[in-house]
């Protein structure tokens, strides 16, 4: 997202800040927060390793504007 954009770095610090509170059982390595102003959409990719396993896992999640 463009450095410009408030609402993207909120979004990313509050993910951040959650995911590292409150699951100890992952290693955050990644969030990446992507806004789509014509679709009133943003997408969100998180990456992180389960440390039990090492194995480094990835999740999207699109939010839409519902009008």
């Amino acid at each position: 997202f463009p450095s410009h954009d408030i609402a993207g770095e909120d979004i990313r610090y509050h993910i951040e800040t959650t995911v590292r509170q409150n699951e100890p059982r992952v290693n955050l390595l990644q969030v990446d927060v992507f806004s789509n102003q014509e679709k009133d959409s943003v997408t969100i990719n998180v990456v992180f390793a389960i440390l039990s396993t090492n194995q480094i896992q990835s999740l999207d999640v699109v939010l839409r504007r519902v009008r």
